[in-house]
């Protein structure tokens, strides 16, 4: 918990040197949106009747479990690569080009690995407290990175998307970007794995819903990656 406390500190304060530095708030919002990402993932529990372990933190509006480390440090952790390719994008290290963003797609997969590596208490981690997700073919933890993944993603695609745009108008979607991700991956194209998972135990038919799954989620990284390389060549003002 120490070192979680301590890597979101750190978070914060790089966000805060890039607002003196480049007279912008956008970073500090996708922080933000990332805490209102991960007080909102609980709801996955309740729509597919997933069990929630053990320690929760405190109980939402009566209804919902959720950990101080996963409000606190998994919104700053779930924001930290987007803002990280973003600000590469708007300086010129990485091209905004179809292979960079799969590439940087699969860096997030990573990422998400070795943060429930390092984060891990016993049988469980930080993200994995709430979205306990079946084994398929790929095991439970890489599952559950894919999909954080993918929410980051959809993440960067509205930072890189709203940049030229005016604060006040870019303020909701920024806010609510984490939020539209989430419903996207983990409340959707995740169905098929948490519907089959409820259906029975059989192992084939998890299996099935994971392999349907993970289809989606692949299709909805080539679409984003799709979009952001579509917009590659206009030259806009980055606010």
């Amino acid at each position: 918990m120490s070192l979680l406390a301590f890597v979101t500190v750190l978070i914060y304060l790089g966000a805060l040197v890039l607002l003196w530095r480049e007279r912008s708030l956008r970073y500090l919002l996708l922080l933000f949106a990332g805490h209102l990402t991960m007080l909102l993932t609980p709801l996955w529990q309740r729509v597919y009747q997933i069990t929630p372990s053990d320690g929760a933190g405190f109980t939402l509006l009566g209804r919902f479990d959720i950990t101080w480390a996963l409000l606190l440090g998994g919104g700053a952790l779930l924001a930290l690569p987007p803002l990280i390719f973003y600000y590469g994008l708007r300086h010129r290290w990485w091209p905004r080009h179809y292979a960079a963003v799969w590439l940087g797609y699969l860096l997030f997969v990573i990422y998400f690995l070795l943060i429930e590596g390092l984060l891990e208490r016993g049988n469980s981690g930080l993200f994995s407290d709430t979205l306990l997700v079946e084994d398929t073919i790929l095991p439970a933890k890489v599952v559950q990175a894919v999909l954080l993944a993918g929410v980051s993603l959809g993440m960067l695609y509205t930072l890189v998307s709203t940049r030229h745009y005016a604060l006040e108008v870019a303020l909701a979607p920024l806010l609510l970007c984490g939020v539209v991700a989430a419903l996207l991956f983990l409340g959707i194209f995740a169905s098929p794995l948490w519907v089959s998972g409820l259906l029975g135990q059989s192992g084939i038919l998890v299996t099935a819903g994971g392999l349907v799954s993970l289809g989606l989620v692949l299709w909805g990284v080539h679409l984003l990656a799709g979009g952001l390389h579509a917009g590659r060549r206009q030259q806009l003002l980055w606010r």
